[in-house]
């Protein structure tokens, strides 16, 4: 009886350092190995600008990555290798903007926030009509 009772409280104990061990051994955490860019698009007036379209491209990107702001003026690319990108941002009424040399590390999510400026509006109107008759010989 004194043999089963000790491997009862051995057993006990044993599971009682497994669970202690379990609890008390840091976890290891994945390992962030991609990056992020975000921010917003105002104009001039700091309001923000919806569907601004931007296009990031980057020596560690294939191709480009294109994404639209959304009603706040906010945009966001995620999943970025590490490394140093371009951003274009273009809307209709507005002038361009080129930012370059915007570094992205692993884990890391900068924000760079954008300023539009006013665009040239220009407008052509073409009018075409065939030029009236004139009657030389009378006065009306």
């Amino acid at each position: 009886m004194l043999g089963v009772l000790t491997a009862r409280k051995f057993l006990a104990l044993a599971v009682s350092i497994l669970a202690l061990l379990l609890f008390v051994t840091p976890r290891a955490s994945a390992q962030e190995n991609t990056g992020q860019i975000e921010g917003t698009v105002t104009d001039p007036s700091g309001a923000a600008v919806p569907g601004v379209r931007l296009t990031l491209t980057g020596t560690n990107l294939v191709g480009t990555k294109d994404a639209n702001t959304d009603a706040k003026g906010y945009y966001r690319f995620v999943n970025l290798p590490p490394g140093t990108y371009d951003l274009k941002a273009t809307a209709k009424g507005f002038q361009s903007i080129d930012r370059g040399n915007l570094t992205v590390g692993a884990g890391q999510v900068p924000t760079v926030n954008l300023q539009l400026q006013l665009g040239a509006t220009s407008s052509t109107v073409e009018v075409t009509s065939a030029a009236p008759l004139v009657d030389v010989t009378s006065t009306q």
